[in-house]
């Protein structure tokens, strides 16, 4: 009898500490500023060549999904993040009078891991 409660009292432990230790999903997006810095080299079937550069500050942000595993003092964060920034565009004349207009985006895709150790501090 003793055996058998001892070994009830153990299961609801287990129970408690695995649930507590379940991963938990969660959601994050971020807005951000940004430096986009773009340099275009060409060379065209007259020889002529030349470069061109744009270096505009761009908005952009974030969008994540992912699942959070709480460890001891600790956290496994894995993600799917998506980003995507605005246009950095410039427009110029070139040397035979042509008007140019160059546009530049960029997105990423990523799979992001984290591993938060806890410090009793506002910093993870």
């Amino acid at each position: 009898m003793n055996k058998t409660l001892l070994l009830a009292g153990i299961a609801c432990l287990l129970a408690t500490s695995a649930n507590a230790m379940m991963p938990q999903p969660y959601v994050s997006a971020k807005v951000r500023a940004s430096i986009m810095d773009n340099e275009l080299k060409w060379h065209d079937s007259d020889g002529d060549s030349g470069s061109n550069s744009i270096d505009k500050s761009v908005i952009g942000g974030s969008f994540a999904l992912g699942l959070r595993a709480p460890l001891a003092r600790a956290a496994w964060r894995n993600e799917i993040e998506y980003n995507i920034n605005s246009n950095a565009e410039k427009k110029y004349t070139n040397d035979d009078g042509y008007r140019k207009e160059r546009r530049v985006k960029s997105q990423a895709l990523m799979l992001n891991t984290y591993f938060d150790i806890y410090t009793d501090t506002p910093i993870t």
